[in-house]
C-alpha cells in the first residue's frame, strides 16, 4: 500500500511531493548523513514536547467556563505526579489524592507497563465512558 501523498505546484516550475511522515524520516536520513560523511550530529527528533489540546477540548472548556482544557489539567497534574514520586505505587497513589481515575497496565510479573488516567466527570459518548489519557502523552 503506497504511503498517501499530495502535490502542490510552486510557482509553476516544478511540483513538491508531500509524504506524511516526511519529517521523522528526514531526520533519520539526516543522522544516517551525519554518521556516514563524520559531520557534526544535529538534534535528535523531539517526542516529548507538550501536546496542544485539540479544538473540540478548547471549546468544551469554554462551555463548561473552565480555564484551562481537560488535557491541561491533566498534564499539570501528571508532572507534578512524576516530580514528588520516588517509585511506581507513590506515583500512582498520587494522582488517585489527586481525584483522577487511574488506569494501570501490568505485564504478567506484575511490574507496571504504563498508566492511563481520566478525570472524574469528564465522560465521552454522551456520557457513556470516562475519557482516559495515556500518562507517556501527557508527562
Amino acid at each position: 500500500m503506497e504511503p498517501a501523498t499530495r502535490t502542490r505546484p510552486l510557482a509553476g516550475l516544478f511540483r513538491l511531493k508531500i509524504l506524511r511522515g516526511d519529517i521523522p524520516a528526514m531526520h533519520t536520513t539526516a543522522r544516517g548523513f551525519e554518521a556516514r560523511w563524520g559531520l557534526t550530529a544535529m538534534s535528535p527528533l523531539e517526542w516529548t514536547a507538550r501536546r496542544r489540546s485539540v479544538t473540540g477540548e478548547a471549546e468544551q472548556a469554554a462551555r463548561r467556563g473552565l480555564a484551562e482544557t481537560v488535557r491541561e489539567g491533566l498534564q499539570r497534574t501528571v508532572r507534578t505526579a512524576a516530580t514528588l514520586a520516588h517509585e511506581d505505587t507513590g506515583f500512582l497513589d498520587r494522582f488517585r489524592d489527586a481525584g483522577l481515575r487511574v488506569r494501570e497496565g501490568r505485564d504478567d510479573d506484575a511490574a507496571l507497563l504504563g498508566d492511563a488516567v481520566a478525570l472524574p466527570g469528564d465522560r465521552a459518548d454522551h456520557g457513556s465512558r470516562p475519557v482516559w489519557f495515556a500518562g507517556a502523552t501527557l508527562a
